[in-house]
């Protein structure tokens, strides 16, 4: 995932945040900062810990996924991104849901996990992330923490193909 992946799936989760009434604009100072030419990158950690304290689950995710991945200048902490991850994850963010699914698939920063990784691409497709609906068919293709169904995953692979059209 690049910085601009990240940057913009933040300002979509907070704009759908914003438009159900749940959470004021509370980081768009972070995103006029982020946009500009050279970001103070300490800055916007400060403020995203501090939202992220206050149990805002876009900080959460945002900070999850540069612990995760040692953006900017954060050291690589899976611990930490991946507990943040949770906590958004928790929170019906879908695209904490599917991080943290892919990292049980892998084992990364977690004990691999098939069964979890299944349920999490489940989760991410309930709350609304169209990828999850071709993860999940992937699993019942081959197997991974559900038994192969054919007939299932053809289902998801449709309904994929028809949102993603």
């Amino acid at each position: 995932m690049s910085d601009d992946d990240v940057i913009q799936s933040v300002k979509g989760l907070n704009a759908y945040y914003n438009s159900h009434g749940e959470y004021d604009d509370s980081l768009r100072d972070v995103y006029v900062e982020l946009d500009q030419e050279q970001p103070d990158h300490f800055w916007v950690e400060k403020r995203l810990l501090f939202e992220s304290e206050k149990d805002n689950p876009v900080a959460q995710y945002a900070l999850g996924c540069w612990y995760i991945e040692g953006k900017y200048h954060y050291k690589r902490d899976l611990k930490k991104g991946i507990s943040l991850l949770h906590k958004s994850a928790d929170k019906r963010v879908p695209e904490s849901c599917m991080l943290l699914a892919k990292c049980y698939e892998h084992g990364n920063g977690v004990i691999q996990d098939f069964r979890k990784a299944f349920e999490l691409y489940l989760y991410a497709a309930l709350f609304g992330d169209d990828e999850a609906c071709f993860e999940i068919s992937r699993c019942y293709t081959v197997g991974l923490g559900v038994e192969i169904d054919l007939n299932i995953a053809e289902i998801w692979k449709e309904r994929f193909e028809k949102i993603t059209v």
